[in-house]
């Protein structure tokens, strides 16, 4: 049963670390553990849509030029370009996912290493703050029921 309270965890945390936190908590997982195998699944998501995505990175800008979408495209790069890869990877995990964070930076054009680092780093950060704000708020429910 362990086994797959943990793989439940992981795969969800794969494709969204927010889903995977509660998810282990629920499932009765100590908090500890939960962290980590939430981490290790996004984190696991992200090599694997840059292992993926990143054979594919040369096409992403021409279908976003060629789609007479420059507007949205113009507006993301300016994002990008005030905050660059390191926010990108410490708000994109909360923000939007892992994953899909990870196919920005490939659109963006960002190299696979420094995209990879501060995307895992983000990971990190938001899970140990997920994974302690779902523990307090469990023990502030015990307390109250």
């Amino acid at each position: 049963m362990f086994i797959i309270k943990t793989l439940t965890v992981f795969i969800l945390g794969a494709v969204e670390l927010w889903i995977a936190v509660p998810t282990g908590f629920a499932l009765q997982l100590h908090p500890v553990a939960t962290c980590i195998i939430a981490a290790l699944g996004a984190m696991t998501g992200s090599v694997l849509i840059l292992c993926i995505g990143g054979r594919l990175q040369n096409r992403f800008p021409k279908h976003f030029y060629e789609n007479n979408d420059k507007k949205r495209y113009a507006r993301i790069q300016k994002i990008f370009q005030r905050y660059g890869v390191i926010g990108l990877g410490l708000f994109a995990p909360l923000l939007t996912g892992a994953p899909l964070a990870v196919v920005v930076g490939l659109i963006l054009r960002v190299p696979g290493g420094p995209l990879l680092f501060w995307i895992n780093f983000g990971i990190v950060f938001w899970s140990i703050g997920l994974t302690f704000g779902s523990w307090l708020g469990s023990l502030g429910f015990q307390a109250f029921w």
